[in-house]
């Protein structure tokens, strides 16, 4: 997944169109079987010359929630676990787990400004949840 991501980077906004993105999006998800729960997973790299965003959605297939035990897991050995942050949404009755990384071009996490953060942790997780967009 991280590799089909990184080249479709071009037809990912900021350097494609909204339309790019999404006709190219069926390229960038998976489903698989974690623990006996059926997820989707949605991977997309945005590249602002600076620095790269790697986002990670995760929804489940069947149920409209996931345990958080389970999500973390997930987000951990997908993105690591420096630096991440999370925020959550709704799409067609399902949540939708929403991780995202600053990394520079060598892959390392980058602190990131402009966004306020609330510190979390899960079970000895930690990550920060996005409050809001400034």
């Amino acid at each position: 997944m991280r590799g089909m991501a990184k080249q479709l980077i071009p037809y990912t906004p900021p350097q494609g169109s909204d339309l790019d993105a999404h006709e190219t999006s069926i390229l960038k998800q998976h489903t698989l079987s974690v623990d006996g729960y059926d997820v989707v997973l949605y991977f997309s790299v945005q590249d602002y010359g600076d620095f790269r965003m790697e986002r990670l959605e995760i929804t489940s297939l069947h149920t409209p929630f996931l345990p958080m035990y389970l999500v973390c897991k997930i987000a951990a050995r997908f993105l690591g676990k420096h630096e991440l942050r999370h925020s959550e949404s709704f799409k067609m009755g399902r949540k939708v787990y929403v991780w995202t990384i600053g990394v520079d071009e060598r892959g390392r996490p980058l602190a990131l400004p402009d966004i306020d953060l609330e510190k979390c942790s899960y079970e000895h997780f930690d990550y920060s949840c996005i409050t809001s967009i400034r």
